[in-house]
C-alpha cells in the first residue's frame, strides 16, 4: 500500500500518556451525543515517530441510504447540500448491519446524492444506517499555525510529516518559514510550492510518520471523539501504516485481527509491526499450529511459543501485508466501549 520509509531505531512511544472520556454535543442532521477524549504522544527528537490520532471529527450528517451504486449513495431524506460544508474532506461510514465499520471518502453531488470513492454497493441495503464526519487534518493535529510546536524551517531544515497517498508511497508535509519571495509562512508540502496544505487530511484508519529533524522530545495532545464501533481497513499487499482507531484498550487477543489477516509461520503470515521500549519495532503473527513447538495463537518472531495476546497495540502500527489485497476488521474493547 505504501512504501516503506527509512526507519531508524526508535523507543518506543508512549502511547497513551493521558486520556480523559467526556460527553459533548455533535452537530448532525440527527442529534447525537458522542463520547470525547484526549491523548498525549510523545515524538522522538532526531528520529521517525509513526503515530496514529485515534479519534474521530464530529457527526456531521446521519440517517438511512435507500441504495447505492458502484460511484454513489442515496439519502431519499438527506439534505447534503445544507448540512455538510464545502471545500471539506468528507468520508461515510456505515454504522449498523453485518457490514458496519465500510466507508467511503464522498463528495456531495445533490441534496441526496454522494459520490464515493469506494464501491459501497455491495455493502449498502435498504435502511442501512450511515454517518458523515470531515476528516481529520494537518491543522487539526498540529494547528493552523504550527502550536504543536514541530521545528519550522524549509525542506531541508523543518520537521517533516510524512502522510500516506492513497495510490502508494507519501505525501511530505512541513510547516514553513517565510522565505521570500517563494514562500509564505505555513503548511507545505514537498513539490507543491506555496500552495496552503494546512486542509491536507489524514483519515481514520492512517498511521503518519513524524521525521523529528529537532533534537529534543515534542509532546503532542490529540483529541477528538472516540469511536466505539468497528473499523473496517483496506490494505494492500506489501506495509501498511494505519492507527488503532481506539485510545484505549486494544490489543492483539481483543482487537479481531485474527480473523482478518493470514495466518501461518513467521515467514508465510501476516506480520504486525508495533514500536517496542529498547528501539526498532517487535513484530507479530498469528500462528498455526506447528507440533510440538508451536500452537495456534498471536506469537511474537524469535520469542517461541510465548502467548502474545495480551500485547497492546500502539497508536499507530504497520501491517506487513504477505496476502493479497483485503479489507480487515478491528473491533473495540466491548468492556470499555460496550456503553458508550
Amino acid at each position: 500500500m505504501f512504501e516503506m520509509p527509512p526507519m531508524k531505531p526508535q523507543a518506543a512511544l508512549p502511547w497513551l500518556a493521558a486520556a480523559v472520556l467526556a460527553l459533548t454535543s455533535a452537530s448532525a442532521q440527527e442529534a447525537k451525543t458522542e463520547p470525547s477524549g484526549f491523548q498525549t504522544l510523545t515524538v522522538k527528537g532526531g528520529n521517525y515517530s509513526l503515530i496514529g490520532i485515534n479519534f474521530l471529527r464530529p457527526v456531521l450528517a446521519s440517517g438511512s441510504l435507500e441504495s447505492a451504486t458502484a460511484t454513489s449513495v442515496t439519502d431519499a431524506q438527506g439534505d447534503f447540500q445544507t448540512a455538510l460544508p464545502p471545500g471539506t474532506r468528507l468520508w461515510l461510514e456505515l454504522v449498523d448491519g453485518v457490514n458496519q465499520g465500510c466507508w467511503s471518502i464522498i463528495t456531495p453531488i445533490g441534496a441526496t446524492t454522494l459520490d464515493t470513492v469506494s464501491d459501497l454497493s455491495a455493502y449498502v441495503t435498504a435502511g442501512v444506517r450511515y454517518e458523515i464526519r470531515a476528516a481529520t487534518t494537518l491543522a487539526d493535529i498540529f494547528g493552523l499555525n504550527n502550536e504543536a510546536g514541530l521545528k519550522t524551517g524549509n525542506s531541508q531544515t523543518a520537521d517533516m510529516v510524512w502522510v500516506p497517498k492513497e495510490n502508494g508511497g507519501f505525501d511530505k508535509l512541513y510547516y514553513a518559514a517565510a522565505s521570500p519571495p517563494f514562500l509564505t509562512a505555513g503548511w507545505r508540502m514537498i513539490g507543491a510550492g506555496n500552495a496552503d496544505m494546512a486542509k491536507t487530511p489524514i483519515y481514520h484508519v492512517e498511521g503518519i510518520i513524524i521525521e523529528r529533524r529537532a533534537p529534543g522530545d515534542l509532546r503532542l495532545t490529540v483529541s477528538g471523539v472516540v469511536k466505539t464501533t468497528v473499523s473496517v481497513i483496506p490494505i494492500t499487499s506489501g506495509f501498511n501504516y494505519l492507527e488503532r482507531s481506539y485510545p484505549l484498550g486494544a490489543t492483539l487477543g481483543n482487537s479481531g485481527l485474527a480473523t482478518s489477516l493470514q495466518s501461518g509461520t513467521p515467514t508465510t503470515a501476516d506480520v504486525i509491526w508495533l514500536t517496542n521500549a529498547s528501539g526498532g519495532y517487535d513484530k507479530y503473527y498469528y500462528a498455526v499450529a506447528q507440533p510440538p513447538s508451536i500452537t495456534a495463537g498471536w506469537r511474537a518472531i524469535g520469542a517461541g511459543n510465548a502467548d502474545q495476546a495480551g500485547v497492546a497495540l500502539t497508536p499507530g502500527f504497520i501491517i506487513e501485508r504477505k496476502a493479497a489485497a483485503s479489507n480487515i476488521k478491528l473491533a473495540p474493547d466491548s468492556s470499555l466501549y460496550g456503553d458508550l
